[in-house]
């Protein structure tokens, strides 16, 4: 085919003067036997950038990214001009040749490409540089596609994995991708069809995981409340819901299963906790978020708990910590998950009325397996330090994820006040919780 045939006006996006979609679908297979290699690029955040600096300024910064992408591709060592497009969207399509496409050269090749991108500030306006951030999905010819149909749906599956994975990620098909995928739809809409069919009380339950009070004669002091849905696993269905949209929806259909075995265990233990998990997401609509948790105004505020990662509020803005400081107003207690995860939020910590800290799990973990015996009194040291620097400002300190004594007594002797895990309870049901609950006083 000839070059000018191929720039037709039917085949020419007419924003960045790249070949478009239409070329490539249409005449791709042509060139897959040369052509062997998809790269997708995404660019970030043109939504915003729509929203701040309007449809001129996007245009420009696509057309300087288009002329970036020449630059790079269209060399002696490269492949003939006809293998760079626009997909529409803020991405663009690579097609090109790579002599030996191993996991070690595609990899060079992305981060060559993200690198160049995203190192300096684009010049789109005179008077304001600006600095984009990128993702990459990747495919090759014929392992991951047959036809140039196969292989895009298979670079953008990679892509929008990638997309997920944070700014400046890239991602080489596998197909364990697309069964990811396949199975975050299906979820996303068995839960949209569950609140459609108002049934979703039915599918989501609490479990409850029992927190021990170890400078008190280790007797249940708070309870975590942890949402179940089905038979899938939370690490699978929360992200899925919180990226929809829907983990309102659930959160509140798991305050209402819930109460019953609240009623209860109040009834066994007058004092103690319910502790529920929240993301951001939730406080987003913070009406919504309200409406949920005055249903649970018919207990005692002191009952009742909020916990929310370290590394959501580092994230969030002062937007977040003002709400979550009007939940503190009702007398509800927030304490901050995971902490010293490989964040340090200690600013943030000064502006918010928080009652306490879960130390995360991997602190204690890392401690205990470490081989070198002077970086182990090293370690062991600094979390000593750690804790009774939080106790020193009146913060309850809880370890979670312990199994062993060894460990329990260990962070006992360093102050922590309680203690969540295996070793006392792993999470269970209503009715076993209830159960466990009443064995627990009744032998202390």
């Amino acid at each position: 085919m000839e070059y000018k045939e191929a720039l037709s006006k039917e085949y020419v996006h007419p924003t960045t003067g790249l070949l478009n979609r239409y070329f490539l679908l249409d005449k791709g297979n042509d060139f897959l036997k040369k052509l062997n290699t998809l790269l997708v690029l995404d660019v970030r955040n043109l939504t915003k950038y729509n929203e701040l600096f309007g449809y001129e300024f996007v245009d420009e910064l696509l057309r300087v990214i288009a002329k970036i992408l020449k630059r790079f591709f269209y060399n002696k060592e490269s492949f003939p001009p006809l293998a760079l497009g626009f997909l529409e969207c803020g991405r663009f399509w690579i097609l090109k040749k790579v002599e030996n496409p191993t996991e070690e050269n595609l990899k060079k090749l992305a981060n060559r490409l993200i690198k160049i991108l995203t190192e300096k500030p684009l010049c789109v306006d005179e008077n304001f540089p600006i600095l984009i951030s990128v993702n990459i999905g990747i495919a090759v010819y014929p392992n991951h596609g047959k036809n140039i149909r196969e292989l895009l749906r298979k670079a953008e599956f990679a892509l929008d994995i990638s997309k997920q994975q944070g700014e400046n990620t890239f991602l080489i098909f596998n197909e364990k991708f697309a069964e990811e995928i396949r199975t975050s739809f299906e979820i996303e809409n068995r839960i949209k069809r569950l609140i459609s069919e108002n049934r979703l009380k039915e599918e989501i339950y609490p479990v409850f995981q029992l927190r021990i009070n170890v400078q008190k004669g280790e007797i249940p002091n708070a309870v975590e409340v942890l949402m179940r849905f089905g038979n899938f696993s939370p690490a699978l269905f929360i992200p899925i819901a919180e990226n929809a949209g829907l983990i309102g929806k659930m959160f509140e259909a798991l305050v209402e299963n819930t109460i019953p075995f609240m009623r209860e265990a109040l009834n066994i233990a007058p004092d103690l906790k319910f502790s529920f998990n929240v993301s951001p997401i939730q406080l987003k609509n913070f009406d919504e978020f309200l409406k949920t948790w005055e249903k649970l105004a018919i207990f005692p505020f002191k009952n009742l708990e909020l916990e929310i990662t370290e590394s959501a509020i580092l994230e969030e803005k002062e937007e977040l910590l003002r709400k979550l400081n009007i939940l503190s107003l009702y007398g509800i207690d927030l304490l901050i998950d995971d902490f010293g995860k490989g964040f340090s939020s200690f600013d943030r910590l000064r502006f918010l009325d928080i009652s306490g800290v879960k130390l995360d799990m991997s602190i204690t973990r890392k401690i205990l397996e470490e081989e070198d015996y002077y970086q182990f009194l090293k370690s062991i040291r600094l979390l000593e330090i750690l804790i009774k620097g939080l106790k020193e400002v009146e913060f309850k300190v809880i370890a979670e994820g312990i199994e062993d004594i060894a460990t329990a007594e260990l962070l006992k002797f360093f102050g922590v006040d309680e203690i969540q895990g295996f070793l006392y309870s792993k999470p269970v049901k209503g009715k076993e919780f209830l159960e466990k609950l009443k064995s627990y006083f009744k032998n202390h």
